[in-house]
């Protein structure tokens, strides 16, 4: 069973940003109304969440539409009809927390809770530790164990933006034409 990286596709289809951020003129330290961290652990509950208002960017794509729109977060950001077809797949592997974008349509980002410290081979992948830790800096080569191969989607502890799917993930997306989506396949993996 093939492993896939998921991107956003940013070159066809319009991204988000948040309000706050776009109307601090996309300067550092605004006030996201989250801390994006809350979206990096396994922890499945996000207490209190309210609903946050994302704008479409400004740019050449605004107004192009996708189901997984680019947004600058680490979590997947899903379309309404996205998450209805995705949700009996996804319901038991994390939360998704409502946002609003441009005051009127609602977009769901997914909690993956199920960052699992196993799934990624140490010995066999290829890592660069940064010199004076042991903190992962980058993975040039990714070998996955065999519950990889049952994980529908999932995100590994050494590096926080990706973000990876099975095949049934991607045959699921593209049965149902849902766009915006970007896979690229993992180079080397073993399962």
């Amino acid at each position: 069973m093939k492993i896939f990286e998921i991107d956003p596709d940013c070159d066809k289809y319009e991204g988000m940003t948040h309000e706050s951020y776009k109307n601090s003129n996309y300067k550092d330290g605004y006030n996201r109304g989250y801390s994006e961290d809350l979206f990096l652990t396994n922890s499945p509950v996000i207490e209190n969440w309210t609903s946050i208002n994302l704008l479409s960017i400004d740019d050449k794509y605004k107004g192009k539409k996708s189901d997984y729109p680019n947004f600058y977060a680490s979590a997947p950001l899903f379309s309404t009809k996205a998450k209805d077809i995705l949700f009996p797949y996804l319901n038991k592997l994390g939360i998704f927390y409502e946002f609003i974008v441009n005051n009127q349509e609602k977009y769901y980002c997914f909690k993956i809770t199920n960052q699992l410290d196993q799934f990624l081979d140490h010995v066999g992948s290829s890592l660069k530790y940064f010199s004076n830790s042991n903190r992962i800096m980058s993975i040039k080569s990714f070998i996955f164990n065999k519950d990889a191969r049952n994980t529908f989607i999932f995100r590994i502890p050494e590096l926080n933006a990706p973000i990876f799917c099975n095949e049934e993930f991607k045959k699921v997306i593209e049965q149902h034409k849902l766009k915006g989506f970007v896979f690229s396949e993992i180079g080397e993996y073993k399962i």
